[in-house]
């Protein structure tokens, strides 16, 4: 991240750096909105939108990355140019809140402010190389922590699916001993219930054989009692006919026809006898029949009772079995939900686990990444070294060029100083110049004189005749005249054009010297500041 503490201005941060509003190495500024792909948008923002973003810009770098995020809506609502991508405000402000919340925590932490504020490329790039370090490390840290609570949330899963197994199998436990009692009770109750019927059909036939016994008794005792009535009503030969189909099977040839009162009333009291006997025998057979029927009522009701208890155990058991049947189909339905959840827990841990797996490869990508930025960073760091040596070099040698720059003003100055007087030369020159030239146009005067007194003097010959050795003095004279302004002219013209080629050269060399070492040492000095293209270019693709 670029931290920006320098006091030549108040920004605290570079929000185009963390948010790559604009494109690297220029100033367009291309719409952020995203197509299906994922690549950016190439529409470009231009006019005021554009001065409206660099402003917005502007304003968030003066502000901690903290409070930034409030102009993020309106940041995102003048990027996004195009009508498809005018949906996607909430998109950007949620991934640009991210990255400022980063900044935030760096710029809290103090781990990038102390960098200076360097402005050559490869700077920058180290800048974004740490940068790109502390985000790898912080999401290694919080991949770690995330793969440990998942790790703490699948022990926790994997203990309650232990304690909802044991819970199962202790619920399975008691079902089983329910089951073992319910046969048990089942078996006792089948037993109860053969016992009770063989009772109830004792009871039935006791009580048919009583109520036989009782039939048979009240005939008899209707019988003695017609008997008894007719015996003393009737005479005794009508009491005999009377007894005599009462009285048992007696021979008859051992009673005498005729027979005597007295043995009559002591047949009578002997049949009233037997009937008292038989009474009294009928007597205790019905009780007898009547404690033995209050004995198998008594075995009766506590059979019945068992059977009742018995029931009502078996009502209770059926409850029980009923309770433990809903508790074993609540059980089965927990379990098959614990199952199901189980299932989605292990669908879970699957997914954890490929996700635990794409984190790791992802965390060793990272390691790699790491450690590659770090070797890059290493390498950016000996760079840096080896470019702050050679910038000590090219700072020494470019103290040694403005000592040299100096040197040569000094040297231009004087050189200036000698052109001035080589001017001032070529000025005295160019005096004497006019002055042999208004030599040679007076020369030239006289010698149109001289001419015209020659022609004056030809004609005065001609006229007068003259003699030939005047003549001749005279052409020698004119001859003379003549070579001699011929040489004098020609060796003021040869001076003159000498000394212009001297001081143009001298001017020209002078001059041309200084501006290719003034261009020289501009170019240098380009070079040193901003830096060769092909080596920017170079750094920004790496």
């Amino acid at each position: 991240m670029s931290c920006r503490s320098s006091p030549r201005s108040s920004q605290i941060f570079d929000p185009d750096f963390i948010l790559r509003i604009k494109t690297p190495g220029s100033n367009e500024i291309f719409c952020t909105g995203k197509g299906r792909s994922k690549a950016r948008c190439s529409s470009t923002l231009n006019g005021t939108t554009r001065e409206e973003v660099l402003a917005t810009l502007q304003k968030m770098s003066t502000m901690r990355p903290g409070r930034a995020t409030q102009l993020l809506p309106e940041l995102a609502r003048l990027t996004l140019h195009c009508d498809n991508h005018k949906s996607q405000v909430d998109e950007r402000v949620r991934e640009w809140t991210k990255f400022l919340h980063r900044a935030e925590s760096v710029i809290a932490n103090g781990s990038t402010c102390s960098f200076p504020d360097f402005k050559d490329v490869e700077n920058k790039h180290l800048r974004l190389a740490l940068w790109e370090l502390e985000v790898v490390k912080r999401e290694l840290q919080e991949n770690k922590d995330r793969a440990k609570r998942q790790a703490r949330a699948l022990r926790s899963l994997a203990q309650m699916h232990i304690e909802s197994q044991q819970q199962l199998a202790g619920q399975l436990q008691r079902a089983m001993t329910l089951d073992r009692e319910l046969a048990a009770s089942r078996a006792e109750r089948m037993k109860l219930a053969v016992k009770l019927e063989r009772q109830e059909r004792v009871y039935v036939a006791l009580k048919a054989h009583h109520s036989e016994l009782q039939a048979a008794f009240n005939d008899t005792d209707e019988i003695h009692e017609q008997i008894l009535q007719k015996l003393r009503s009737e005479t005794p030969d009508a009491a005999v006919q009377v007894i005599e189909p009462s009285v048992p099977d007696t021979n008859p040839q051992s009673v005498p026809p005729m027979m005597s009162r007295t043995t009559i009333q002591s047949l009578a009291l002997s049949v009233h006898r037997q009937l008292e006997e038989s009474q009294a025998y009928w007597q205790r057979t019905e009780a007898a029949l009547k404690e033995r029927l209050s004995v198998l009522e008594e075995r009766v009701s506590e059979s019945l009772q068992e059977a009742a208890e018995a029931k009502e155990r078996e009502v209770v058991l059926l409850r029980d079995l009923a309770l433990a049947k809903e508790q074993q189909e609540m059980n089965e339905e927990g379990q098959r939900r614990v199952q199901s959840q189980l299932e989605k827990f292990q669908a879970q841990l699957e997914e954890c686990q490929t996700q635990l797996h794409e984190h790791q490869s992802q965390l060793e990508e990272r390691q790699r990444q790491l450690q590659e930025c770090q070797s890059q960073l290493e390498e950016c760091q000996n760079k840096f070294q080896v470019q702050q040596i050679q910038l000590e070099e090219r700072q020494s040698k470019l103290q040694e060029c403005q000592s040299r720059l100096e040197e040569s003003r000094t040297q231009f100055q004087a050189q200036q100083a000698q052109l001035q007087h080589s001017q001032e030369k070529a000025q005295k020159l160019q005096g004497t110049l006019e002055d042999t030239q208004n030599r040679e146009t007076k020369l030239s005067v006289d010698l149109g004189q001289a001419q015209s007194d020659l022609d004056k003097a030809a004609e005065k010959l001609k006229s007068m005749e003259v003699q030939q050795e005047d003549r001749n003095d005279y052409h020698r004279l004119s001859e003379r005249l003549r070579t001699a302004d011929a040489l004098e002219a020609s060796k003021l013209k040869h001076r003159i054009s000498m000394l212009e080629g001297q001081l143009n050269e001298t001017v020209d060399y002078k001059i041309r010297g200084w501006v290719a070492r003034f261009k020289e040492r501009m170019q240098y000095g380009h070079q040193r500041h901003y830096g060769d293209r092909k080596s920017r270019r170079r750094t920004w693709e790496w």
